[in-house]
């Protein structure tokens, strides 16, 4: 952004004019100047990102018409015009192409060089406390309560996500679906607080057992568990399921064990058919017996059977036999 100066200014004031353009361009809230009739003179770069207006489209606008309530902010530059020293205020502001976000506002008046009050300076950042509400509600919105872990809407969101990333990529991706052996048993025995503890146990464990910033982990549903496994094919998902397995064992909880079905997804797969292979191979190592991992593919969990080579990125890190 440029301020108009006239080459005839002496150095001094082309200096400070330079200074000023350079903290317009520099600060990161929103900086505005305005005339004593609320138009903006001066606008800084910060409004390009945050309104997806420039300066140069800023200068000339009444302030009010920036805001998604220009009753209010014509009060506000009222007060400020009067001589308030600081006039605070929450307010959404308009974006270009539709949609509002919430600013944080602050008007000051200021004075012209013969005295008196020329008009005045704005400085706006979004809300914190609102991005704050954002972004617990969102976290709120994919989150079980009982366990914290993901819940099922996020599991199909995150399932369709890692799915594409398999494709484009041409990575491995493994789902883990597993259930509680004796859950409803030790429920009935021993009340529901109690056996809420013990999901809550097992949702504990899994955000300890999993890769931390790759695999994700889910209350699918009742004492029904998923884990989404990016980079790893069938056979490695077979061996860290019997992992989860032998520790959903020892967590001392008598009469609990976990039956898991395990399947790796091929290119294109629908999700549908994705979830159904798992929850196929889930039930049947219930139908011999639990406390067992089944594999869609019938892989084995011993090292014999080697993962096949395939793209990975860091992220998707293959897990090694």
């Amino acid at each position: 952004m440029s301020l108009p100066a006239d080459e005839a200014a002496p150095a001094a004031l082309r200096e400070r004019l330079a200074y000023l353009e350079t903290v317009l361009a520099s600060a990161a809230v929103i900086l505005l100047a305005t005339d004593r009739e609320g138009r903006i003179a001066l606008a800084g770069e910060a409004a390009r990102s945050v309104l997806g207006l420039s300066p140069e489209e800023l200068r000339g606008r009444p302030l009010e018409e920036v805001f998604a309530d220009p009753d209010e902010v014509r009060a506000l530059v009222r007060r400020a015009l009067a001589g308030e020293r600081l006039v605070e205020c929450d307010l959404d502001a308009r974006v270009v192409g539709g949609g509002l976000v919430p600013l944080s506002l602050s008007l000051a008046p200021f004075e012209s060089p013969s005295g008196g009050v020329a008009g005045i300076v704005a400085a706006a950042n979004e809300n914190r406390r609102h991005k704050e509400m954002e972004r617990e509600l969102k976290r709120r919105s994919i989150t079980d309560d009982l366990t914290g872990l993901y819940n099922q809407m996020h599991f199909y969101e995150l399932l369709e996500t890692e799915k594409e990333r398999s494709d484009r990529l041409e990575h491995d991706l493994s789902l883990l679906l597993f259930d509680l052996d004796g859950f409803k048993e030790y429920n009935d025995r021993h009340g529901h607080v109690a056996g809420d503890r013990v999901l809550q146990k097992v949702g504990a464990f899994l955000m300890e057992s999993v890769r931390k910033e790759v695999d994700s982990s889910f209350r699918y549903g009742g004492d029904e568990f998923a884990i989404l496994c990016p980079g790893m094919n069938e056979t490695a998902a077979v061996r860290f399921a019997d992992r989860i397995r032998v520790g959903i064992k020892n967590l001392g909880v008598p009469g609990i064990g976990v039956s898991i079905g395990v399947c790796e997804y091929s290119n294109h797969d629908r999700t549908i058919q994705l979830v159904k292979e798992a929850d196929r191979a889930m039930y049947r190592a219930k139908r011999e017996g639990g406390d067992r991992v089944s594999a869609a593919g019938g892989a084995p969990a011993g090292p014999e059977n080697k993962p096949r080579r395939r793209k990975t990125t860091a992220r998707t890190r293959r897990v090694k036999p």
